[in-house]
């Protein structure tokens, strides 16, 4: 506190993030982000009060500004006053980590985003599709390579994740469409593409059972020794009607030489 003309006086915010900016950070920093509603008046202030008091020493504040748009709930921005959060450790228990990353990069940072259920599940069937990609494709042993050019050219401009998901369902198609050397390519391409994003992370399997429960597993398993025991008993009726059960409840059940594997359904 200090005596003024006009009464007592003290730091405001906008002098306190410059002030923190320099003697923490150093000058110039390389990304300065907030919201929309950030940018007047505390950021241009925040600049304004520096930049004439010589304290960004020719250099600016921030290499890159970037201003995000509102994050919305029920038509109204996100907010602790409003009371209308959603918390990272309630929406974990709802949906993958993934699927939630997803949700919040679908749309272009410095554009509005709806936070819906809807929003959420199109992320998840979004993840499916890719993850499907990978299942199919577990015998292709990916080659070790760097996400491909057309993906990072959607990134270095403006941080365009629409596009940049655009290319990563392309690699997906490209994955499923090429053939010898190609698909080793397009593997290693998709993922690594993926992953520089947070994507793509876990094993394929894990992901199509990531909602099964314990009880619905326990289900499964007898029904599939089940049907194995008709199968042997040249039982195909019962083993026709028990696969029927088992594709009403959303699991796909695949018979290989090591005998009776199951997944969920991928989403459609």
């Amino acid at each position: 506190m200090w005596d003024s003309p006009w009464g007592p006086g003290r730091p405001g915010w906008h002098i306190e993030c410059s002030a923190m900016i320099e003697k923490t950070l150093g000058l110039p920093i390389d990304i300065h982000g907030g919201g929309i509603d950030l940018l007047f008046p505390h950021h241009e202030n925040e600049m304004a009060q520096g930049v004439c008091a010589g304290h960004d020493h020719g250099q600016g504040y921030a290499n890159y500004w970037m201003h995000n748009g509102f994050l919305n709930m029920a038509a109204e921005k996100m907010s602790k006053s409003l009371g209308n959060v959603a918390l990272v450790h309630d929406l974990i228990a709802q949906a993958p980590g993934e699927a939630l990353r997803w949700a919040l990069l679908v749309g272009h940072y410095r554009a509005p985003l709806e936070w819906t259920g809807e929003l959420i599940e199109q992320s998840k069937k979004a993840l499916d599709r890719l993850y499907g990609a990978l299942r199919r494709s577990s015998e292709v042993e990916a080659e070790d390579v760097a996400p491909p050019a057309a993906f990072m050219a959607a990134l270095e401009d403006d941080l365009n994740t629409p596009a940049a998901f655009a290319e990563l369902f392309g690699l997906a198609t490209k994955l499923e469409t090429a053939s010898g050397k190609g698909r080793a390519q397009a593997k290693g391409e998709l993922l690594a593409a993926a992953n520089l994003l947070g994507f793509l992370l876990g094993d394929p399997e894990t992901w199509f059972q990531a909602g099964v429960t314990d009880d619905l597993r326990e289900k499964v398993e007898a029904l599939i020794a089940q049907r194995i025991e008709a199968r042997a008993a040249k039982d195909w009726a019962a083993a026709d009607r028990i696969r029927d059960e088992l594709t009403a409840l959303n699991i796909e059940v695949m018979d290989g030489p090591s005998g009776a594997t199951w997944r969920i359904r991928e989403t459609v």
